[in-house]
């Protein structure tokens, strides 16, 4: 994560207090906002702050950083990611889905920088949607970690083959995929609502294509272009 604890620029924060407890299961929780409860950790967050009681474990305390990350993203109209997520000429290519979908092989494929191999934030922005590095990373990490961001260009669904191709797909099939690798922590019905109005407004913003990629090879120079918004 060195690159995340030098000092930047960012336009919102949110604070989070850790404390170190030897059974998180015993604290308790008034759940004034949100909480989220494992065996390892207790998480509450309140409007522009959270309190992490963990264990002491890496897994915990990783755990407990992304919650915070996806409270704030969330408090201003975004989210997090299950995806990886390229920049290519100036715009993000973001490819989402669950893990086994390639995910950390697609973007590998020449991409100028990539932002993550699994887990981004896409915030709204002025012209659309733009989407932000994070140091959420699969096991076994290549590549250099980033803090950049780009504008929203295309979502591309991910087929594994042997040469590329880019074909269209329809916005009710790219919503519905798109839902499926939103991160929501919680379970309300106001909050499912939330997740899934954001998905049909991002995948209404821009180009929607099915990506055959290859395993191996640089590919992106092949289907890269200037990249605007869906009419």
């Amino acid at each position: 994560m060195c690159p995340f604890t030098e000092p930047q620029s960012f336009s919102f924060s949110h604070r989070l207090h850790l404390e170190r407890c030897s059974d998180p299961s015993l604290v308790k929780s008034d759940d004034l906002n949100f909480s989220y409860r494992r065996h390892d950790l207790l998480f509450v967050s309140t409007q522009g702050a959270s309190s992490l009681w963990f264990d002491g474990g890496v897994a915990a305390v990783l755990a407990g950083l992304e919650l915070a990350l996806s409270q704030a993203v969330r408090a201003r109209g975004g989210a997090l990611v299950h995806a990886s997520a390229g920049i290519s000429e100036g715009h993000c290519w973001l490819m989402p889905g669950p893990s086994g979908t390639g995910k950390s092989t697609a973007v590998k494929g020449g991409f100028d920088e990539v932002l993550s191999d699994e887990r981004v934030a896409i915030l709204p922005s002025d012209s659309g949607y733009r989407v932000w590095s994070t140091p959420f990373w699969s096991d076994g990490r290549e590549l250099d970690l980033s803090t950049g961001s780009a504008p929203l260009g295309t979502i591309a669904f991910l087929r594994k083959a042997k040469r590329v191709a880019i074909s269209g797909v329809d916005q009710a099939s790219m919503v519905a995929w798109l839902v499926r690798s939103l991160v929501l922590y919680e379970s309300a019905p106001e909050a499912q609502v939330q997740v899934f109005d954001l998905a049909c407004r991002i995948v209404n913003s821009v180009r929607c294509v099915k990506l055959d990629f290859p395993r191996e090879g640089i590919w992106v120079p092949s289907v890269s272009r200037p990249i605007g918004l869906a009419s």
